[in-house]
């Protein structure tokens, strides 16, 4: 919001507030207002977790930032942004706070309301910061990005699987924890790398003249 500001680019700050706002207010109402956590564990759950508020904090704050920044800097601002909320994601999990499908969530409500925002202001100011130019992903290129993140998932699936094989058969010394949690890392950070490149493929769709 702050770089916006000083390029006296005050809309641009506003789609920043408003994607951080309502991602992270959206996140608490469905937390602790409307969505109930089921126990799937023998231990007892004291409150719901989903979806994550840190992880939504940070992925809300690198997509804002990915939307308001100049264009030479858009594409590095997306990969620290997909970095960033990964390793915060990935950090959640293992420090036992949140299940990998709270941080996904948090990635989806960050994205919905990314997506709404810069629909409504492409409306208002008819594309003016919007149009594509050469720091916008070429259609074929952001398709890869989006495919190479759908391909991390899978083989991060593949690899849980196959630790949990080997482990059940006693080739090696991991557990079956460990086999999932290595699947959730791979399965947070796809997520956030998918969301991210969809979301700039549907931007520079919906772009060109």
């Amino acid at each position: 919001m702050g770089q916006a500001a000083l390029r006296r680019r005050v809309g641009l700050s506003l789609v920043a507030a408003a994607v951080i706002v309502g991602a992270v207010c959206t996140t608490e109402v469905l937390k602790h207002w409307v969505l109930e956590r089921p126990d799937l564990i023998l231990r007892p759950l004291y409150r719901n977790s989903f979806p994550s508020g840190h992880a939504t904090v940070a992925f809300s704050v690198g997509v804002a930032a990915t939307l308001v920044v100049p264009p030479r800097l858009r594409r590095p601002a997306a990969l620290l942004a997909v970095l960033y909320a990964g390793g915060i994601g990935v950090a959640v999990v293992a420090a036992g706070w949140h299940r990998p499908s709270d941080v996904v969530g948090a990635y989806l409500a960050t994205t919905a309301w990314a997506a709404a925002v810069v629909a409504f202001a492409a409306r208002r100011d008819d594309h003016a910061y919007l149009r594509p130019d050469h720091a916008w992903p070429e259609g074929t290129v952001a398709l890869r990005y989006l495919l190479g993140g759908i391909g991390l998932a899978a083989f991060g699936f593949l690899v849980a699987v196959a630790v949990a094989f080997a482990s059940e058969t006693g080739r090696i010394g991991w557990t079956i924890v460990d086999a999932a949690f290595l699947a959730a890392c791979a399965s947070v950070v796809a997520s956030a790398a998918i969301l991210m490149a969809a979301l700039l493929y549907a931007l520079r769709v919906s772009t060109v003249p």
